[in-house]
């Protein structure tokens, strides 16, 4: 990127008032993201990019969402046969949007037209269906209907030439419509945009950094060294222009993910759910395992459940790479249908699709397929990703409905940055430089954070005999000369100290507490800086376990001087000096590795932020 060249293009073309400020839309999103990629300070365990070294006690380990209620099934006529497999996540002007895959079943129980439908929320776990007035179903459009399509994934196009009649893209499956506010949609071309078509739900998005589009498809590939004979695989085109996807790749999208020598065969891959995150790129692909002799005898049929997958430049993508990396991100549900019905390679041994077992069993019992997108909670605590379910197979009777309305999409909850994390065993008793840890590549201390403030602080304790009545370092005993001298707690500034609910009282020039065990109050008086740039550690620990924070090499954070964080949060920050010290703002825009020292405990991330005091 020249900008000396845009400048002077610019003087020389004289352009309009309308081109400079496109002009000017693009260069400060290609600043941002620029500026963003060289000050990015969080540390996500997901793969090896960010960690310079590792000792090989710590292992690196998947954690899988906790799943949550359904939040929306199939309640309307327009979507009676199931809510299915292709959705859609994202937060527009404040409000939570769920574009859904909605079809209804047709006059004899058979699947019938398929729309996608719009479901919105404020806190991105109750839902209500608004009635758009959009498209037409049975005469009526009193209805939640967005558009008479499927594979619906919705992106802001800041691309700088489009108009804002078209500020929202959404592709459904090959094909693409737009429109202003992200509800109302017109199609774009008539025609597929990518002649290597598949059947299922695409992810597209506008890259700022490469002015392109990236669409994300999935690629059927002859594989005569399988027995399907055919393997899908999640391909990926870039594109400036949306009516043709594969414009640079007209062979097709090249392959970006898919199974490998490690997977067992008849394993493809069938969806992708591209979803960017803080600067990296995720992949939430359902795995289609094709049951080799079928239990019912249905062609194309199997179970699929999700997994996940992680890229730094959205080319290359691979899995946290731990023992558990490859396993289920999201599992099938529990199988109600008796124990007869769990080997499907056995004739009838499978959920009988003709029977009421679908409607009974697990929403979830054979397939799962993920939501692109996902929605912070309201707390900020955790993400909020959304899965479909359905009981039946990827090939089952679709002709017989005996699934009732056990179909849906059900909100799964994950620690906030949770996909994955370095775990330390139970390691005690040694020196700190002896138990494990994990380093980091170099990061850039913010430098646009508020100035640090130092306070001054008390911190009160007890003694009692049996610790000889003294204060251990660096407390003290607090002298008095009357009880009211003893009245310091900043914990209960309107009541007297207290040391086992006794108020403390001045007893011979000592603060004491007049209890069988005796009792002296032990204060502490220090300065303490806050505020400014801090590290942040996402962590959860036992209540023996800790995680020790070092700044690699600068004095006054070393692994000596670390306060051991415990517990379980998501933001702790770090202290150093017995407390006295948690403020970087000091090393403002230079580079440092942080280096994480961990007992029986888990690190999700770390993160240098800006805090205020």
């Amino acid at each position: 990127f020249n900008i000396n060249k845009v400048i002077i293009n610019f003087t020389k073309r004289r352009p309009t008032m309308a081109a400079l400020a496109r002009c000017i839309v693009a260069l400060s999103a290609f600043v941002a993201v620029v500026a963003a990629e060289a000050n990015s300070s969080l540390v996500l365990f997901i793969d090896q990019a960010q960690v310079a070294s590792i000792d090989e006690r710590l292992v690196y380990q998947l954690h899988q969402p906790s799943k949550g209620e359904r939040v929306v099934a199939p309640t309307e006529p327009w979507e009676s046969w199931a809510v299915f497999a292709y959705n859609h996540v994202a937060l527009i002007d404040g409000q939570v949007r769920l574009y859904y895959d909605c079809i209804a079943a047709s006059t004899d129980g058979k699947i019938g037209d398929r729309f996608v439908c719009l479901a919105t929320s404020d806190d991105g776990v109750h839902f209500v269906k608004p009635h758009l007035g959009i498209v037409s179903f049975n005469g009526s459009t009193a209805n939640n209907i967005v558009a008479a399509c499927t594979g619906p994934s919705v992106f802001v196009d800041n691309n700088p030439t489009t108009p804002s009649s078209r500020r929202f893209v959404m592709t459904c499956s090959n094909e693409v419509w737009a429109g202003p506010d992200g509800i109302h949609f017109q199609r774009l071309f008539n025609h597929s945009s990518i002649h290597h078509a598949d059947d299922t739900k695409d992810t597209a998005v506008w890259d700022v950094k490469r002015g392109k589009y990236v669409v994300y498809v999935r690629r059927d590939i002859q594989a005569p060294n399988r027995s399907a004979g055919v393997v899908r695989f999640v391909g990926r085109c870039e594109t400036d222009d949306l009516s043709n996807w594969e414009k640079q790749t007209p062979d097709g999208c090249p392959v970006v993910f898919g199974p490998d020598t490690t997977d067992p065969d008849l394993l493809d891959t069938y969806t992708n759910s591209y979803t960017p995150y803080h600067g990296t790129h995720l992949i939430f692909p359902s795995f289609y395992h094709h049951f080799g002799t079928n239990p019912f005898g249905f062609g194309n049929d199997g179970l699929l459940d999700i997994r996940f997958a992680a890229s730094r430049d959205g080319v290359n993508f691979s899995y946290v790479p731990g023992p558990n990396g490859r396993t289920s991100f999201v599992p099938l549900g529990l199988n109600s249908c008796g124990p007869d019905h769990v080997s499907p390679s056995v004739h009838g041994g499978w959920c009988e699709p003709t029977g009421p077992a679908l409607a009974e069993t697990a929403t979830d019992t054979s397939a799962s397929y993920m939501a692109s997108g996902y929605i912070n909670s309201t707390n900020g605590q955790m993400i909020y990703l959304y899965s479909s379910m359905q009981p039946m197979t990827h090939g089952g009777d679709m002709v017989t409905k005996t699934w009732g309305n056990n179909t849906g999409i059900r909100v799964l909850r994950l620690r906030k940055h949770g996909f994955a994390s370095v775990r330390a065993p139970y390691v005690f008793n040694v020196e700190r430089s002896d138990m494990p840890s994990v380093t980091t590549v170099k990061l850039t201390v913010p430098t646009s954070c508020p100035p640090p403030r130092s306070n001054s602080t008390i911190r009160t304790g007890c003694a009692y005999s049996s610790h000889d009545d003294k204060c251990d370092p660096p407390f003290s005993t607090l002298p008095c000369h009357t009880d009211a001298d003893c009245r310091v707690c900043p914990t209960n500034p309107d009541g007297w100290c207290t040391c086992r609910g006794k108020d403390v009282q001045c007893e011979s020039g000592t603060c004491k507490a007049p209890v069988v065990e005796g009792g002296t109050l032990c204060v502490s008086n220090s300065t303490v800086q806050t505020g400014g740039a801090r590290l942040a550690l996402n962590v959860q620990t036992s209540v023996a376990g800790f995680a020790l924070a070092e700044i690699v090499g600068v004095p006054g954070f070393s692994l000596a001087e670390a306060e051991p964080v415990r517990g379980n949060a998501v933001e702790a920050f770090a202290y150093w000096q017995g407390g006295a010290v948690s403020s970087l703002s000091a090393l403002a825009g230079k580079q440092v590795q942080v280096r994480v020292t961990l007992s029986d405990a888990a690190l999700y991330s770390l993160e240098l932020v800006c805090s205020s005091a």
